[in-house]
């Protein structure tokens, strides 16, 4: 996803390229990362956007 795509409540937000973000919660983690664009931008709203969650409580595979 580009930075650009991200809600407009994310948009903003000074991250640097090659840092883990991580939102823990009860039973769950939200991780993202942010790397260079497709065509190598490091501008902000440039940049893609990674992420990840983990939820224990979705499911039983993941407790």
């Amino acid at each position: 996803m580009l930075e650009a795509d991200l809600p407009a409540a994310a948009q903003g937000l000074k991250v640097e390229i090659g840092y883990e973000y991580v939102i823990d919660g009860p039973g769950k983690i939200l991780i993202g990362f942010v790397v260079l664009g497709p065509d190598g931008s490091d501008k902000p709203e440039e940049r893609t956007v990674m992420f990840g969650q983990y939820d224990a409580r979705s499911n039983a595979i993941a407790r």
